[in-house]
């Protein structure tokens, strides 16, 4: 709302969001993380509150982000007031097409999905978006992560596919319920699937307060249900076999502690899979 306000309290989408990622940068904790999209950096946690603003009326319900009503206790540190009039001394007199050749050419990342890089990016930063060869199956938790960190992780490891190996996939954590979540990586050309068979029911992942608790959950895993699971097993690994980059993802960010990594190293054991395990 702040950054808006200082540019007469209304900016395309374009600029807006071209302006707010030039800000996080500018920002020891980033207010918002970014991943590479359709036209360069976007942030789904941003879009979201947008979307909250705009039901309380205090921006416009337009395709621009207009200011309707500023509230009196949107006030931010002095620190984000001096990054904003940074941004605003140094980028806000370029046009929407300057500044997406300025983010582009600076951080050519994050143009990495864009529909119109071509016009942008010379060959030699087009040619450095190329896959590389190696194959890897990749675990990975949201624990600690918001939806744009998480997404942007597959991102940069050029993941293709998402294995969601969690029994419910529900989460009070915003884009990571099952529908969103899949939504979301589907924009991002990641294809989703959900695999419950793999999870561990609700009931026995109860009290687990020790290392001991966990280390007789996992015990019961790997002996008794993954034994169960043969056939899905085996049709898994002739999906995986299609992808050159995978992930497992569930909710914790320690491995160790989660069933995925139990899972990954019982079919790393039992096939020859010709793929690098890394966890992230």
């Amino acid at each position: 709302m702040n950054l808006v306000n200082k540019f007469s309290r209304e900016l395309n989408r374009t600029k807006f969001y071209k302006l707010l990622f030039l800000l996080s940068q500018k920002q020891d904790v980033p207010s918002y993380n970014f991943v590479p999209y359709q036209y360069g950096c976007y942030s789904f946690l941003a879009e979201k509150d947008l979307s909250v603003l705009k039901k309380f009326e205090y921006l416009e319900n337009s395709n621009k982000i207009k200011i309707k009503n500023f509230p009196t206790e949107a006030i931010v540190s002095e620190d984000s007031v001096s990054s904003i009039e940074f941004v605003l001394k140094k980028y806000g007199n370029l046009t929407s097409k300057d500044l997406i050749g300025f983010v582009y050419n600076n951080y050519p990342y994050y143009a990495k999905k864009s529909h119109i890089r071509d016009k942008f990016l010379s060959k030699t930063i087009l040619n450095k978006f190329n896959d590389d060869i190696c194959k890897a199956i990749y675990s990975i938790g949201y624990e600690g992560k918001d939806i744009d960190e998480y997404l942007n992780t597959l991102i940069s490891h050029n993941i293709t596919l998402l294995c969601d190996v969690r029994k419910n996939p529900i989460s009070m954590k915003f884009g990571f319920s099952k529908n969103q979540l899949k939504s979301y990586c589907e924009k991002l050309d990641i294809k989703y699937l959900h695999f419950p068979q793999f999870g561990i029911d609700s009931v026995k992942r109860k009290k687990l307060e020790t290392d001991d608790d966990y280390a007789k959950l996992f015990t019961y895993y790997r002996n008794r249900v993954l034994p169960l699971c043969t056939e899905h097993i085996e049709n898994l690994v002739e999906l995986i076999s299609t992808h050159r980059k995978i992930a497992f993802t569930c909710f914790e960010a320690d491995s160790n502690m989660c069933h995925r990594s139990y899972l990954l190293d019982y079919i790393f054991k039992s096939k020859n899979l010709g793929y690098k395990l890394i966890h992230l």
